[in-house]
């Protein structure tokens, strides 16, 4: 079996050692090189080629930033992970790591050293978003699985034989790993005139998605905002689940309103996309538009079922 190949850089030589240790456990990930600096990354990436780098920001001579703007001059696709403390206490580095092509992030453990607990977390938070951002090589199934869209076709297709599709009255979005990158593709694409409005869950930490939500909002033609529990949803408008707060839609006579629950994490996630796509399915019917755009787990998989059998189409 073709491994995933990873190229590890950080000036740390125990964030070095902590990620080596990790990966190593991995039968189906390697690690095929671990360089100190962006000068050092960049040469080694030219040699190496690996299908995925962790990138850490604050680094001598040249550091992450500067290192993966160059590095996208040369490579457009590989896949990059940042990686540093940095990420966790400074939410506008995060998101401009993300704005220059960064594919995800990874928060370093605040515990020193390479004790189990540091190690845990390392694994918790970066061996699954290797996996959902990078394709087995040699082929594999994406993350979203052939079995899943599968179903939603079918349904989807019963539903246009109804002829139950109809224009929506509303966009619903869901979105996870590599959704920031994603996201600033599609909504600056978006008339200003756009005449729904547009509803999204991302997965992210309550401290950057206010920031995404305003970098969006200076990049985009529409008015990208955070949610208000019981405002009414405006055509045109862009409106983001707040941090670690689920996000329903409700409806009165012709009006969309914002719901916003504290509630239990459904899927380990909070806010759920699952809880946005069937709270949809219930205000809207076969008239909303739902997008799954990238991510991993399997949140959001029941909603899209929900808004499908409802006769809605899910992208």
């Amino acid at each position: 079996m073709e491994k995933i190949r990873i190229l590890v850089v950080d000036d740390s030589i125990i964030v070095r050692k902590m990620l080596g240790v990790v990966l190593a456990k991995e039968p189906d990930l390697e690690v095929v090189g671990a360089a100190r600096n962006g000068v050092e990354a960049l040469t080694m990436y030219q040699r190496l080629r690996p299908h995925i780098i962790t990138l850490d920001v604050v680094m001598p001579g040249m550091d992450g930033l500067e290192t993966l703007t160059r590095l996208r001059k040369i490579d457009k696709a590989v896949t990059v992970i940042m990686f540093s403390s940095l990420t966790g206490k400074g939410a506008e580095v995060t998101v401009d790591a993300l704005a220059r092509g960064a594919n995800d992030y990874v928060m370093k453990p605040s515990h020193g050293g390479d004790s189990t607990s540091s190690l845990n977390t390392i694994r918790r938070q970066l061996v699954p978003k290797i996996r959902a951002l990078v394709p087995a090589p040699g082929g594999g199934r994406g993350v979203m699985g052939e079995e899943t869209m599968l179903v939603i076709n079918e349904s989807q297709a019963r539903a246009a034989s109804k002829g139950l599709l109809q224009a929506p009255d509303i966009v619903g979005i869901g979105v996870s790993t590599g959704g920031p990158e994603a996201l600033s593709t599609v909504l600056p694409n978006l008339s200003n005139r756009f005449p729904v409005p547009i509803v999204i869950v991302q997965h992210m930490p309550e401290t950057f998605i206010k920031v995404l939500a305003d970098r969006l909002n200076a990049q985009c033609p529409l008015s990208v905002v955070l949610a208000e529990d019981g405002q009414r949803l405006a055509a045109g408008t862009v409106y983001f689940a707040p941090g670690d707060r689920h996000f329903l839609v409700t409806r009165k006579k012709e009006a969309f309103y914002a719901v916003i629950q504290r509630g239990p994490p459904v899927n380990s996630c909070r806010p759920s996309v699952d809880l946005l796509f069937q709270s949809l399915a219930r205000a809207a019917g076969n008239r909303v538009l739902g997008l799954v755009l990238t991510g991993m787990g399997r949140d959001g998989l029941d909603g899209a079922r929900d808004l499908s059998s409802a006769g809605s189409r899910v992208w």
